[in-house]
């Protein structure tokens, strides 16, 4: 049977050569792969047998793979950890890719890959993050967060890395390889009620694109074709559309089941894994490349938005690395773009969004979070969280001595801001009693006092979602002499937090103003430092002599 190709899809000229990826090397049931560097064993006395060629040697990444000078990077935040309904007992990591160019205020596209952390891989053939960084720069991509997802595993399996996919120490084969619609739930009801908590990601299926390769790539094709209402665009590499768990039925599957509005780009080489068992028997059913071929020919048969490349590759990314740019660009080949010759912002590089509003503190927080991953500090801690009183505590550790403390302030922080990352700078620490210090700034932006109420009533009830008995320490915005001239504002929304705290379990009112003040009414400027906004070593001391008889017993002594 004669292929021809039908993509115009052209691998970029590229600057290094890497090694292969090859995950179903470690599915025990699937056929080994060719060798390509092996040759045959040579009968006793026989010469030598030339090593058998390299089909994967012409497979470079171009320079839409690599990083560039001048193009805004995007940052890749986690790992985020949720636990699984569809798959007791597991969990699974992920990473999100949020683009230089993100605006909280414009609904962004989305991208899942699986195998999250391959795809994410800065080392490897595919190297995702460079490639959205160029094509959003260019305005090849629209602007979309992309999200990097390992198959689950047990709290006690380790994590799948670039060498170790997890075929044998995970629960990658069931939830790939199996036909059924448990790891679309993962996806769809699982992981994007998360994303859609922390980012503004458009609702539109056409505007979600979901990808990956070998079993990622048939577990990608397997979360559309049951969860149509949630993605339209398919990225497959290698896909595994074998009988490795009745994966090859996905032809007749389509050939007999309605059209869905499903857009998707098959790349697979000839020299995939074909079939062929080590004693020599032939199995059309575990051949690979045949079974791309198949489904690419049932789904053009139905009408199918379909485009495919079929190169000389063996099993892994040594091709559909490369490939990936144009891959994407064919997905998404329709969104929106400007024909106004006088539109000259669609004719200028999506430069980076300036950050404003909650969006500037990004940096500070995510901070933290890398802080986090090299040690994550014990649940059962006490949690300061709030503006710069808390940042500038240098010395929290001397002055709560005995005390486990994780101080989580940013510098000019807003109580409308905490509530922004309340996810990310408040709820993954499971502490035993959260104090705040905000809306000092709140105020001196031009905040209400029923705003900035109302702001720490959504805070709370933010926190009570996932820790409805934790106590909640509201420490109360202090008198600066710095800031006096707002006095009374200040006053008036510390009263109204005060009242809604008497009516509500678990929440606690530090009152600090009048402990600042000297006996004529005014701020003791002896306990500020030069700015007179912010407290010295004598003012946090008396803040901890305020504070103490709601810390409990030390926990240290």
């Amino acid at each position: 049977m004669t292929l021809t190709s039908l993509s115009g899809a052209a691998v970029g000229a590229g600057v290094a050569l890497f090694a292969a990826v090859n995950p179903l090397a470690q599915q025990a049931p699937a056929p080994a792969a060719p060798a390509p560097q092996t040759a045959a064993p040579s009968a006793p006395g026989a010469p030598a047998q030339p090593p058998a060629p390299d089909m994967n040697r012409y497979y470079q990444i171009g320079p839409d793979s690599l990083a560039k000078d001048g193009v805004p990077k995007g940052e890749v935040r986690g790992p985020f950890v949720i636990p699984s309904q569809a798959y007791p007992g597991t969990q699974h990591t992920y990473w999100v890719y949020v683009p230089a160019q993100y605006d909280a205020a414009v609904a962004a596209d989305l991208m899942v890959f699986q195998d999250g952390q391959a795809f994410k891989d800065m080392e490897g053939v595919i190297r995702a993050p460079n490639v959205l960084d160029n094509l959003i720069y260019r305005r090849e991509l629209p602007v979309m967060v992309a999200v990097f997802i390992n198959p689950g595993r047990t709290p006690e399996q380790p994590e799948p890395t670039p060498a170790q996919w997890g075929d044998q120490t995970t629960n990658r084969p069931t939830e790939y390889n199996t036909l059924d619609d448990k790891y679309a739930r993962v996806v769809c009801d699982e992981l994007m009620p998360e994303l859609y908590k922390n980012y503004n990601i458009s609702k539109d299926p056409d505007r979600h694109g979901i990808g990956g390769a070998s079993s990622g790539a048939i577990a990608a094709f397997t979360v559309a074709w049951q969860r149509p209402d949630q993605f339209h665009k398919v990225l497959s590499i290698v896909g595994s559309f074998t009988n490795i768990r009745g994966g090859d039925a996905y032809t007749d599957i389509v050939r007999s089941s309605e059209r869905k509005p499903i857009r998707i780009f098959l790349v697979d080489g000839r020299n995939d894994n074909r079939g062929q068992g080590r004693g020599g028997t032939y199995d059309p059913r575990r051949d690979w490349f045949l079974n791309n071929v198949r489904l690419m020919q049932a789904l053009t048969e139905k009408g199918y938005d379909v485009n495919y490349a079929w190169g000389m590759n063996t099993h892994g990314q040594r091709m559909g690395g490369p490939m990936l740019p144009e891959m994407m660009r064919w997905l998404w080949r329709d969104h929106p773009a400007s024909t106004d010759v006088t539109d000259m912002v669609e004719r200028s590089f999506n430069e980076a969004k300036v950050k404003t509003g909650a969006a500037r503190f990004e940096p500070a927080v995510a901070a933290y979070e890398a802080a986090d991953r090299q040690k994550m500090p014990a649940a059962g801690a006490i949690l300061l969280a709030g503006d710069s009183q808390f940042y500038r505590w240098k010395t929290l550790s001397e002055d709560l001595g005995g005390y486990t403390a994780v101080n989580r302030g940013i510098d000019s922080f807003q109580l409308s801001d905490l509530l922004v990352f309340a996810d990310r700078l408040v709820l993954p620490y499971k502490p035993r009693l959260i104090v705040l210090h905000a809306g000092g700034n709140d105020i001196h932006n031009g905040r209400t006092p029923q705003q900035v109420t109302d702001d720490f009533k959504a805070f709370v009830a933010r926190v009570r979602q996932t820790m409805p008995s934790v106590p909640i320490a509201f420490t109360s915005i202090t008198p600066s002499p710095g800031r006096w001239s707002e006095a009374d504002v200040r006053m008036a929304a510390n009263k109204r937090i005060q009242s809604y705290i008497a009516t509500q379990p678990n929440l606690l009112y530090i009152d600090l103003w009048d402990a600042f003040l000297q006996p004529d009414g005014r701020p003791r400027a002896d306990l500020y430092v030069e700015d007179q906004i912010h407290p010295n070593h004598d003012g946090y001391l008396l803040r901890v002599k305020i504070m103490k008889p709601i810390l409990g017993a030390p926990e240290k002594r």
